[in-house]
């Protein structure tokens, strides 16, 4: 099993902490998360950095997490376009992220369901795309997902697929 790079392990904690810490978001809201399945059996449950209530994380087992995705809520009163802009530009502000390709935001319409969606490519051959939606008035779903390399690519169906059970 291939350990998980360092860069990649710092990424993930940088931006799961800052989503906690930053201001303007509200504290994690704890939700039944009855339809966050395991896309399918090559993936495992990973240990949540906190509150596993608010946060789920898998991984495909062979991938030893060089590839992870993180189920996240929250509650704001923003709508989820306004969080992930706001998640946006402070993740261009930091030093971590400087020189990474930051892209504009856009929507996807999966299973009827619009999600706002913006991607990150990392210098260090770290890509991200981050999902978020409204599931209440004031709750929004963010999903990341993480890969190192042909990872993100590899494992990027098995995502869009995941996407799918909670549009």
């Amino acid at each position: 099993m291939k350990k998980l790079p360092k860069v990649l392990v710092f990424c993930m904690v940088a931006f799961v902490g800052f989503a906690a810490a930053h201001p303007s978001f509200a504290a994690p809201l704890t939700v039944p998360f009855e339809k966050v399945k395991l896309p399918n059996a090559e993936w495992t449950w990973g240990k949540p950095d906190k509150d596993a209530s608010t946060t789920r994380i898998m991984y495909p087992i062979k991938t030893g997490q060089a590839v992870n995705l993180r189920v996240h809520t929250y509650d704001v009163p923003v709508s989820a376009q306004s969080f992930l802009d706001q998640v946006r530009a402070n993740l261009a502000s930091r030093d971590d992220y400087k020189g990474a390709e930051i892209r504009l935001m856009t929507t996807q319409n999966v299973g009827g369901t619009t999600w706002d969606v913006f991607e990150v490519k990392r210098k260090d051959e770290i890509s991200q795309e981050i999902w978020g939606r409204k599931t209440d008035p004031n709750v929004v779903l963010m999903l990341i997902y993480t890969g190192a390399g042909t990872y993100f690519k590899d494992y990027y169906p098995q995502f869009k697929d995941f996407v799918k059970t909670l549009s």
